[in-house]
């Protein structure tokens, strides 16, 4: 029999599968959405180096505030 631990364990790890699974997926929508089907593995790329540029953006500004603007 399971105790709670590894029931609450397991929870934890399903849901973080799933979040990571919706975010992977939201990211493939606004490729196709801005970019369309062609070439789609290098605008995925291109589109998670400018997510990546933006959170570090946000992540250096002064408190958790853009400078732009």
């Amino acid at each position: 029999m399971e105790s709670g631990y590894h029931r609450r364990r397991m929870a934890l790890i399903r849901k973080l599968f799933w979040i990571v699974v919706f975010l992977i997926s939201t990211l493939g929508f606004v490729v196709l959405f801005e970019h369309g089907p062609t070439n789609f593995a290098d605008n995925f790329m291109k589109q998670a180096e400018a997510l990546q540029s933006f959170v570090q953006e946000q992540l250096k500004a002064p408190g958790g505030k853009s400078n732009a603007g």
